[in-house]
């Protein structure tokens, strides 16, 4: 066997672990959050979700957050990115921006990619507030590991 997977393979209940290659196979894990409240206080930064999975070895985890906040301040300003703490500022890397004329929903979508050691991980979704005014957040994160990434 060549390690492929043929037409042979494709019939119902035929494709089983010992078929696929070592770091083939991708696990995922998927958390929701519902009105993370934001300090009003400009310059803060809120962690609004912690995400904590087990990597079974080294590899690389893609996270992607996708859903809105209510703005109740004309003007404000959020960021809104995936950090290796509960702390990590804006930077111009991985992150949505948005500055809001009006009061409202504005809709989110971030994600970053990064290297994990084996073992416990913890990735946190921070909101930066650069100008004040209450804001709540909601959506849903999903996160993915692979050994391997593609060539």
């Amino acid at each position: 066997m060549d390690g492929s997977i043929g037409a042979v393979d494709l019939a119902n209940g035929s494709v089983t672990a010992a078929k696929i290659a070592n770091g083939a196979v991708t696990n995922w894990k998927a958390a929701s959050f519902s009105g993370s409240s934001i300090s009003a206080t400009a310059n803060t930064i809120n962690n609004i979700q912690s995400i904590t999975f087990t990597a079974p070895s080294a590899g690389t985890v893609w996270v992607n957050a996708s859903g809105y906040c209510n703005v109740t301040a004309a003007g404000a300003q959020i960021a809104v990115i995936w950090g290796t703490s509960a702390t990590e500022r804006w930077s111009f890397g991985p992150s949505a921006f948005f500055q809001g004329s009006a009061i409202g929903q504005i809709p989110f979508g971030v994600s970053r990619v990064q290297a994990v050691t084996a073992g416990a991980n913890t990735l946190y979704l921070n909101v930066e507030n650069f100008a004040g005014g209450n804001t709540s957040c909601y959506g849903t994160s999903i996160l993915s590991f692979t050994a391997a990434q593609l060539p």
